[in-house]
């Protein structure tokens, strides 16, 4: 092979552009590490500065190609395009909040280490790698890799009861989900011969697979092709897959270990947990779901041997249908009996979940620029959620001692009296939450429940996602009620005493970021949605 030949094989294959971003979060986590063994007994706030360079290179990285080409590297397991590179925003957005919100928090609860600052840049990274990975293989190793590091920092309090079982609950529980993923991935394999999503949507890929599994026919002492077979298989892999992705995202009836895990783990963590985690999920379920269930479309000349296939997607969408209300639905009404805020917000995050699971049941059914916008809407909606959500969870460390002081609603009365922009930057976090305007939590739900009322003029699904946007906007008007609760006993309920809250430079960045995202987002969208929408559009292989 030539000189040019050779770099050519090189560009082609082992094309680290593509996966610069990752690469400086990972090698960043190690500094870290390094940097911790000279500096102890000395303050980690360095550490945070190097983190936060890290995670800013990297976004600057992402930002200045977004959006890019569609390419394929490393022999097609991992792909960049405008999709890849929305969810690897979020995800580097996110640790760099958390690790601003945790500089003053991490003294206070004692876990002031570099192990949490190389965690957290570890979790980054497998977050993306869900978000570029090509490959079920790939996507694998990010969940695990992000998995892994959430379960140590759920655990990071050592000393701390309710921390360790936080930490134990999310492992076992997140092993089980791991098992099912995993063996969803190999029936997949078993019966295509791929794991690559490219090669499963592709026709030639699938039918090599489709027809590769053979049955010795025992009249005739031949093999032949056992096609109904291999369509099963892939059917149950698809099944296993998805309840691994449904842990993920807290969705019913895999969310019960939401609200243990999300109030025992330090309080950066669950905010962390809650927008990192969850969008991460939904980024590999959007692009593995929404490509291989078309496949089926590839036999209908020949419908009846390939029945099972051509079914798949009214199926899904109907599982999907019944997650997303019971999700929304069992998390709101839930989340209006809390006392804990921690435990609220977490619930809370499982009815957020219903509501983006709304926006992937229209695109499951949808095509063309009307599946772009189902699917730019959940993307809009993650990177709206993660600002809302993560400033409410600012807010909540912001009043804590070191305990689990503020982390009870009755913390929070007559805090307008003392603190009025702490009390007003929670007033829009929870307006958001709740979707009222003009905030970006308002915009998101209504890009979605528009979708839905788009996808029921479809003929023979008007039912079907009508009752979808109904139900939705009925969970919505019931979570106002516990969204403004806090802000009742801010506003309108004495204080017993004052509330003794540190208003450090770190901290309040972050929940100022966040806060004018949040305002930003609801009255001037068009700009993130556009983003949204090139990502959705460069999703789907052409």
């Amino acid at each position: 092979m030539n000189p040019s030949g050779i770099q050519l094989f090189l560009k082609q294959n082992f094309d680290i552009q593509t996966v610069m971003p990752l690469i400086v979060v990972a090698a960043t986590a190690l500094l870290v590490l390094l940097l911790e063994a000279t500096i102890r007994g000395k303050s980690r706030t360095f550490l945070t500065a190097v983190s936060l360079v890290g995670l800013g290179v990297a976004l600057l990285l992402t930002l200045f190609n977004f959006p890019g080409a569609k390419q394929s590297s490393f022999y097609g397991m991992v792909r960049t395009d405008a999709f890849a590179q929305f969810f690897t925003v979020i995800a580097l957005a996110a640790g760099s909040l958390t690790l601003l919100l945790s500089a003053n928090y991490l003294p206070k609860i004692k876990s002031d280490t570099g192990e949490f600052h190389a965690l957290v840049l570890l979790a980054v990274c497998g977050m993306i790698l869900m978000a570029i990975g090509n490959d079920l293989i790939v996507l694998f190793l990010g969940i695990e890799t992000m998995s892994i590091a959430m379960y140590i920092l759920c655990g990071i309090r050592v000393d701390a009861e309710k921390s360790n079982e936080s930490s134990l609950k999310y492992l076992l529980l997140g092993a089980f989900a791991s098992a099912f993923l995993l063996f969803g991935i190999a029936l997949i394999y078993g019966a295509t011969g791929t794991t690559n999503i490219e090669a499963l949507i592709n026709s030639g890929g699938v039918l090599y697979g489709i027809s590769g599994i053979k049955e010795y026919q025992w009249d005739t002492g031949a093999y032949q092709f056992a096609e109904t077979a291999a369509q099963y298989f892939f059917i149950l892999g698809v099944a296993f897959v998805f309840l691994g992705f449904a842990f993920k995202i807290g969705a019913v009836p895999f969310h019960m270990w939401t609200p243990d895990v999300y109030q025992g783990a330090p309080t950066s963590v669950t905010g962390f947990m809650a927008v990192g985690v969850k969008a991460a999920a939904f980024a590999a379920l959007i692009r593995v779901f929404l490509g291989i269930v078309d496949f089926g479309d590839l036999y209908s000349s020949n419908a009846i041997a390939y029945q099972p296939l051509m079914d798949l997607k009214d199926v899904l969408l109907g599982v999907i249908w019944l997650v997303a209300v019971l999700t929304m639905t069992l998390g709101n009404l839930s989340a209006l009996i809390q006392t804990n805020l921690k435990r609220m917000l977490a619930f809370s995050s499982i009815a957020h979940a219903g509501y983006a699971l709304v926006g992937v049941s229209v695109a499951l059914r949808l095509s063309g620029d009307d599946r772009d916008a189902a699917v730019g809407a959940v993307m809009f909606y993650l990177l709206a959620y993660m600002f809302m959500n993560l400033g409410a969870f600012g807010v909540v460390i912001m009043m804590n001692r070191g305990n689990d002081e503020g982390e009870h609603l009755h913390d929070y009365n007559g805090l307008a009296s003392y603190r009025p922009l702490v009390a007003a930057a929670m007033a829009v976090f929870m307006f958001s939450l709740a979707g009222i305007p003009p905030t970006a939590g308002f915009v998101g739900k209504f890009y979605i429940f528009s979708a839905a009322v788009s996808a029921g003029t479809v003929e023979g699904y008007g039912l079907y996602f009508y009752s979808l946007a109904i139900i939705g906007v009925l969970n919505s008007i019931i979570s106002v009620y516990y969204y403004l609760y806090p802000l009742r006993n801010m506003y309108f309920v004495s204080a017993e005493r004052e509330h003794k809250v540190e208003l450090r430079p770190l901290m309040s960045a972050s929940i100022l970021i966040s806060t004018i995202f949040v305002l930003w987002i609801g009255v001037m969208p068009k700009g993130f949605l556009s983003r949204a929408l090139e990502g959705a559009k460069a999703l789907f292989f052409g």
